[in-house]
């Protein structure tokens, strides 16, 4: 039923910090995903973001650009933005990306430029 398949919000909650810890603990990046889809986003599972949220920065989807985002959701600005395409066909693929100035094309050079 459908009943069996709900989460109480708190421990939907408790996912985010989880997942980021297993990410940071990996040396990896943290980006929660397309966050301004309606569905399948941070925001639409929680309707916020949470302020204790460990990240290295926000995705938005080829749906919207950061300063539209932000004029809804201004407490989100001290936040950094990636856009790319989610794409899940060929022909959406780099519909939308984001730049970086790299000094070298490695793993820690993307995590710097993302987070400067």
């Amino acid at each position: 039923s459908a009943v069996e398949h709900l989460i109480e919000l708190r421990d939907v909650y408790k996912i985010y910090p989880m997942g980021s810890e297993q990410v940071h603990a990996l040396d990896g990046i943290f980006i929660p995903a397309h966050i301004d889809k309606s569905r399948f986003s941070i925001l639409s599972q929680l309707g916020f973001v949470p302020k204790d949220l460990k990240c290295e920065a926000l995705e938005l989807s080829p749906h919207t650009t950061r300063e539209q985002f932000l004029q809804q959701n201004a407490y989100l600005s001290g936040y950094k933005f990636i856009r790319s395409s989610d794409a899940h066909y060929v022909d959406d693929i780099g519909k939308v990306f984001t730049n970086l100035s790299l000094p070298d094309l490695s793993f820690d050079s993307i995590r710097a430029a993302i987070t400067r």
